[in-house]
C-alpha cells in the first residue's frame, strides 16, 4: 500500500497548500458594500470548505489504494471424469484359439482399439486435467481401473484382462454396470475431498433404485441436501457404456432399475453415452437423454466405426466449459488522486479569491 506515489502526495500538499493559504497570495482584496455579495461569498466559502475535506478524503483513499470488487462470468476448462464401461460377456467373444488363448476375437479387439483410441486423444490434451477409469462388466461388473490421470495405465490395464475368464462370459447385466461406473465417480470425488453419501445414505439410495416404478423418489432431506452439493462437484462426469446385447429395464425388489439408475445420473449430472448394437428401446433413450447424453446404434462391431463413435464422444464433451463467478478488484488510486487534486486546486481559487474579498491584509 505504501509503495503507491500518492503518499508522497499526502506529504507535499500540505505544505503547498499552507503556502499558497497565506494572506500575501490571496488574489484580489476589495471590500463588500451590499449584502447580497455577502451571501454570495458566503455559499463560495462553504464550497470552499466542502471541496477542500472532500479533497483530502480522496487524497487518503487514492494512497490506500481504493478498490471495488465486481462479479464476472469467466469461462474454465471443466475436469472430466471418464469412466469406460465394456461389455465383456459371452456373445462378445470370438471362438477360441488353442495357438493363441489371447486371441479374443475381432468384436473384443476392436472395442480395445476404439477404447485406445479415446484414451490416447485423452492424453494428447495436455491442457486438461481429466480422469479416466474402466469397468468391464457381463452378470456382474469389475473395476479394471479407478479413476486416474494416466490413460496409458488404464489401457495396459485393459490390455491384460483375459476376457474368458469368470465373471466374464456370460449374460448382460447393464444395471449394475451403470451403477458401478457412478460409485466409481462418487469414490472419486469423495478421495478428492468433495461431497459423498455415507454409507447410511447409500443404503437408503439403494432401496430406491430397486423396485419396478419408473420414476426416483429422492424425498429424504439429507439425500436431497447431498445429492445438490454433489451435482455441483461432478459437473463433467460421464459414463461411455458399450454393449452388444439388449438392456432389461425394469427392476425388482432385489434388482436396480436401470431407468432409476440413470435418472440419478441426472440428479447427479453424470452424463451417460450408450453405444449399442442392438436397437436401443425409445424409453430407454429419452432417459440416457435426459442425462444430456446420448444414444447410438451401431449397425455391426466395426473398428473403425467404433473408434469414430468414442472420438465423437470425446469432441463433444471437450467444447464444454465451466463458468464460474470471478471477484475483479479494479483500483481507483488514479482517478480518486486527480479528483483529489481537483478539490484541493478548487479550494485553494475560492479561497484565495471570493471567500477572501471581505478579508483587510494587515
Amino acid at each position: 500500500m505504501f509503495d503507491s506515489p500518492l503518499w508522497l502526495a499526502l506529504l507535499i500538499v500540505p505544505f503547498v497548500l499552507l503556502f499558497f493559504f497565506n494572506g500575501r497570495y490571496y488574489l484580489r482584496h476589495s471590500n463588500v458594500s451590499t449584502l447580497k455579495e455577502r451571501q454570495r461569498i458566503n455559499v463560495a466559502g462553504i464550497v470552499s470548505k466542502y471541496c477542500f475535506w472532500l479533497g483530502w478524503i480522496c487524497l487518503v483513499l487514492a494512497a490506500g489504494n481504493f478498490t471495488l470488487g465486481f462479479v464476472k462470468k469467466h469461462k474454465t476448462a471443466l475436469t472430466h471424469n471418464y469412466v469406460l464401461i465394456n461389455d465383456g460377456s459371452g456373445s462378445m467373444l470370438g471362438q477360441r484359439d488353442s495357438n493363441d488363448p489371447l486371441n479374443f476375437g475381432e468384436s473384443i479387439e476392436s472395442l480395445i482399439s476404439a477404447n485406445n483410441k479415446f484414451l490416447s486423444l485423452v492424453k494428447e490434451n495436455e491442457k486438461i486435467k481429466n480422469y479416466v477409469g474402466s469397468i468391464v462388466f457381463s452378470n456382474d461388473p469389475f473395476v479394471v481401473s479407478p479413476l486416474v490421470e494416466d490413460p496409458d495405465f488404464v489401457f495396459s490395464k485393459l490390455r491384460s484382462i483375459n476376457w474368458r475368464s469368470p465373471p466374464l462370459g456370460n449374460g448382460t447385466e447393464m444395471n449394475k454396470a451403470i451403477w458401478s461406473g457412478v460409485m466409481m465417480v462418487l469414490k472419486n470425488n469423495k478421495d478428492q475431498g468433495g461431497a459423498f453419501y455415507s454409507d447410511e445414505d447409500l443404503f437408503k439410495l439403494e432401496a430406491r433404485l430397486n423396485g419396478r416404478t419408473k420414476t426416483l423418489n429422492l424425498n429424504d432431506r439429507e439425500l436431497l441436501s447431498k445429492t445438490k452439493k454433489l451435482k455441483s462437484e461432478l459437473k463433467g462426469s460421464c459414463l461411455i457404456v458399450f454393449t452388444d446385447g439388449y438392456v432389461t429395464l425394469d427392476g425388482d425388489s432385489h434388482r436396480k432399475s436401470t431407468l432409476k439408475i440413470l435418472l440419478l445420473c441426472k440428479e447427479l449430472d453424470i452424463k451417460t453415452y450408450l453405444i449399442s448394437v442392438q436397437v436401443v428401446d425409445n424409453e430407454l433413450r429419452s432417459y440416457i437423454e435426459k442425462t444430456d447424453g446420448q444414444a447410438i446404434v451401431i449397425k455391426s462391431i466395426n473398428r473403425d466405426k467404433l473408434e469414430k463413435v468414442y472420438v465423437e464422444i470425446l469432441s463433444r464433451e471437450s467444447k464444454e466449459s465451466l463458468v464460474v463467478d470471478q471477484v475483479v478488484e479494479k483500483s481507483y488510486s488514479n482517478i480518486l488522486g486527480f479528483v483529489s487534486m481537483v478539490f484541493l486546486l478548487c479550494s485553494t481559487i475560492l479561497n484565495n479569491t471570493i471567500n477572501r474579498n471581505i478579508t483587510d491584509l494587515k
